[in-house]
């Protein structure tokens, strides 16, 4: 076995903004299949899961060669829940069922991040572990610069977040980094013990395109990532 990763795909049914938003067709294609498929075919990992609530995602997936061998308890899928613990309960289940097993790391791999490929993956696995890191995780260049910010005040006035710095030029400002939130590495231990994907002492970073950090929350998010895939579809013919 060329790697010891286990890779993690979270995809809750209940989505509210964007009902059953996991399964939508995007391009012709449910939006799951889109990273499910980018994760078989990426040469990262040993072992692909799929944790969800719902029936109907566990169909499509496993349609479509997706491993899915348990339904995530309720109470860990409402809003509320954030993605850590529906993680940690699906590694948990990995290690109790399969101790002969037990990965290196583990990657969370997100449905709502769907134009993330698997040569993307193979890059940022190779550069989680060149680099020695306990984390690591995507990230792109921001767009936005805080010191261009402002608040806006109860009587609708324009207010800086720092009024020294708003007519600086762009030029003069340093190169920042968001989180993507497409995919993070974290070392097996560290992620059961800290209950983290964040090792900040030695967190590394992947750098992806602007299309391929495109995450889905809200419908005008949909529309934009809809007529992307349409496009990626076109080229790919």
């Amino acid at each position: 076995m060329a790697t010891r990763k286990l890779a993690v795909i979270l995809a809750r049914g209940r989505s509210k903004r964007i009902p059953e938003k996991n399964i939508r067709l995007l391009a012709g294609k449910p939006l799951i299949e889109w990273v499910l498929s980018a994760a078989m075919e990426s040469k990262a990992f040993a072992w692909v899961l799929i944790s969800t609530d719902s029936p109907k995602i566990a169909r499509i997936c496993r349609k479509v060669g997706g491993w899915v061998p348990f339904l995530r308890p309720d109470q860990l899928a409402g809003d509320e829940v954030s993605s850590i613990e529906p993680l940690i309960h699906a590694v948990a289940w990995f290690l109790e069922s399969k101790p002969e097993c037990v990965p290196d790391s583990v990657c969370l791999l997100q449905p709502t991040s769907p134009f993330i490929t698997s040569t993307q993956i193979n890059d940022a696995s190779a550069a989680f572990e060149k680099g020695e890191f306990v984390s690591l995780e995507t990230f792109c260049l921001a767009r936005e610069y805080p010191e261009w910010l402002f608040t806006i005040d109860a009587a609708g006035r324009a207010v800086p977040c720092d009024a020294g710095k708003i007519e600086m030029p762009s030029r003069e400002f340093p190169v920042r980094y968001r989180e993507t939130g497409a995919l993070y590495f974290v070392k097996t231990g560290f992620l059961m013990s800290k209950r983290s994907l964040y090792d900040l002492s030695n967190h590394g970073a992947y750098v992806l395109p602007y299309i391929n950090s495109l995450d889905i929350d809200t419908q005008e998010e949909w529309d934009v990532a809809a007529a992307v895939a349409e496009k990626l579809m076109r080229e790919e013919k």
